[in-house]
């Protein structure tokens, strides 16, 4: 076992850098605890904070991670810090491998924010599995609030900017093996992306879409869907919410056209298929 006490920072193989006032790490059964009142987990361009502990396992291919009470999810776009690697011979001759990062400030412009109340708990398969199955959930409860933000990418002839907020009781998320990129290495782990999505308890789901990057202060499309519980598939495109809900859909004026606004209400339940499929 290895334990360390008093600001901790350390460097994980996968280049992740976590921080945290203890730090105990159990090879013998694939453990991993953190402690503190603010622990840390910074990867990429992603950092996971205001944390209250946190419990790392990993046992049989299978990783579970574990956190109680209230914390907050950011991400850049871009990376925040390099990444640990494992310092040359060299570096360990002469004690020259760099110093490790100290918690990063976050830029004011962030591709993902998100905060919760009641606890995190993340499970994830790296097992063989076919395409298309679900490999990972991830679980967020009480009081869960999240926004991304994505503008346009010249090359793909997009300047537009494009905000998804989500707000719940309780979130559930599941990831699927994402296709590898040509580019990518071929140590490179394979990428998650996200299969299929269940929102309960004062579930509500809005979309704001503006022309073009720089006039995000004119009035967006938006669209925003309301009920106990929104359930969505990612593959199928299919959507449900059962019970009493609502749907707003507004469409911001043009050169072509003038705003419009429409309001949909239903006691029961709502059906969302994809375009072709309800014809």
């Amino acid at each position: 076992s290895v334990v360390a006490r008093g600001g901790v920072v350390a460097g994980l193989a996968d280049g992740t850098w976590v921080f945290a006032d203890a730090f105990a790490a159990h090879p013998e059964n694939g453990t991993l605890d953190l402690e503190g009142e603010d622990v840390g987990i910074l990867r990429d361009a992603a950092l996971l904070d205001g944390l209250q502990g946190l419990t790392l396992v990993e046992h049989d291919g299978v990783v579970q991670a574990s956190t109680p009470g209230p914390g907050r999810l950011q991400a850049a776009n871009s990376p925040l810090a390099d990444a640990w690697s494992a310092p040359t011979p060299e570096q360990v001759r002469t004690w020259s491998w760099p110093p490790p990062p100290t918690r990063p400030a976050m830029p004011d412009a962030l591709a993902v924010a998100a905060v919760w109340e009641g606890g995190l708990r993340y499970i994830e398969s790296r097992k063989a599995s076919t395409p298309g199955a679900e490999v990972a959930t991830l679980d967020i409860s009480d009081r869960v609030r999240a926004r991304t933000v994505e503008v346009g990418r010249p090359a793909e002839g997009s300047s537009g900017r494009r905000e998804d907020r989500l707000a719940a009781d309780r979130v559930r998320v599941g990831f699927g093996r994402a296709e590898r990129r040509e580019d990518a290495a071929e140590d490179a782990p394979p990428r998650l992306e996200i299969a299929s999505m269940d929102l309960e308890g004062a579930a509500s789901l809005e979309r704001r879409r503006w022309s073009s990057e720089t006039d995000a202060v004119t009035r967006p499309d938006l669209l925003r869907l309301d009920g106990p519980r929104i359930a969505y598939e990612v593959a199928t495109g299919e959507g449900r919410v059962p019970g009493a809900g609502t749907l707003l859909v507004s469409e911001a004026a043009t050169a072509d056209r003038d705003a419009r606004t429409a309001r949909f209400r239903w006691s029961e339940r709502l059906d969302l298929v994809p375009r072709g499929e309800s014809e």
